[in-house]
């Protein structure tokens, strides 16, 4: 299943993979999206980053695999890709808000710093950008180990399995999951209730690949 997701001024490409990774075909995606920004949905919009929601966070271990791999037929990354993943749970579905609502991220960078927890950054590492940690990715077989994740913070549903396939570094903050899950979203704000507004649209269509 593939869709769209509408906010604001953003459009998403958005794919279900359920615990399995998806035949990929970067030609008849760019002609998806570009019916996408053609239309009176997408004008107007920009079109943000592919949206990849899973059952768990392990499949992560195969996204990676076939993303750095060139002659995979699956999900790859690309020199102008743009994937974050998450999963369908409460934990993935609070972070996807994050990811989406610029405000949200705001605000919720701010209280973990105002606790001690992390400080803010541009793209935070539990926002799972799949090129992001891919330069950290551990090739195994022998082969030389990529650059190591010292840096950012995860939250504990993610740091197993990140630590599995990375080369990750003492610096590497985990974040116990209470800290989002804990918190009110639905608070005086209207922006903070993304998956709940009127404003936000998810359109789909069976994937044709």
């Amino acid at each position: 299943m593939s869709g769209i997701f509408v906010y604001r001024y953003y459009y998403y490409p958005v794919y279900y993979l359920g615990d399995s990774n998806l035949l990929w075909s970067e030609e008849a995606e760019r002609m998806f999206l570009d019916r996408v920004a053609s239309s009176p949905l997408g004008y107007g919009r920009t079109c943000g980053s592919s949206i990849l929601l899973g059952d768990k966070w392990d499949l992560i271990e195969n996204l990676m695999a076939h993303g750095v791999n060139p002659r995979s037929r699956l999900i790859r990354f690309s020199k102008n890709s743009s994937f974050h993943y998450f999963t369908v749970d409460e934990m993935g579905l609070r972070l996807m808000k994050l990811a989406l609502d610029e405000m949200a991220l705001y605000r919720f960078q701010r209280y973990l710093q105002q606790n001690g927890i992390c400080k803010a950054s541009m793209l935070p590492l539990y926002l799972f950008s799949l090129e992001l940690l891919s330069e950290a990715y551990a090739l195994k077989k022998g082969k030389q180990m990529r650059a190591e994740l010292d840096r950012g913070a995860l939250f504990s549903c993610q740091a197993d399995v990140v630590k599995r396939i990375c080369n990750t570094g003492p610096n590497l903050i985990t974040i116990p999951d209470k800290w989002l899950l804990d918190l009110d979203t639905e608070r005086d704000d209207s922006s903070d209730e993304l998956l709940l507004s009127p404003n936000a649209t998810f359109l789909s269509q069976q994937s044709g690949m």
